[in-house]
């Protein structure tokens, strides 16, 4: 139980980043408010693209809690295994961060400010 706790404390439970549940109805969205061709094949390329980094973040991030529980089973997990596998945690988290914003701006060149408006409503209240 506590390694459960301590996975979810320290890798954010199997959410990994916010921006990641944004992407499930995005592309859905895209096709029916993105009515220039060229303009919705380029956001829904990059929607798809986002996609991709997303599932391999998910990936790495399971990745990341099986070698932390498998840590933790070991009688004396040595603090140097531990801080290289939060070190690694973070610098992929990093990096899929750096990477979906910098797709997140790509997508933001391909559509209006109008049509982001209606794919991403602002939350009421």
């Amino acid at each position: 139980m506590i390694v459960a706790l301590l996975g979810i404390l320290f890798l954010g439970g199997s959410s990994g980043l916010e921006i990641f549940g944004v992407l499930k109805d995005t592309k859905k969205e895209v096709k029916e408010y993105v009515v220039e061709d060229t303009r919705r094949d380029a956001a829904l390329d990059t929607v798809k693209a986002m996609k991709k980094r997303s599932n391999e973040y998910q990936d790495t991030l399971k990745a990341t809690q099986k070698e932390l529980k498998q840590l933790f089973k070991s009688p004396n997990p040595s603090v140097e295994d531990l801080d290289a596998l939060w070190s690694r945690h973070f610098a992929d988290r990093n990096a899929a961060a750096e990477d979906l914003v910098r797709l997140r701006f790509e997508l933001k060149e391909n559509i209006t400010r109008e049509e982001w408006a209606q794919i991403f409503p602002m939350p009421e209240g």
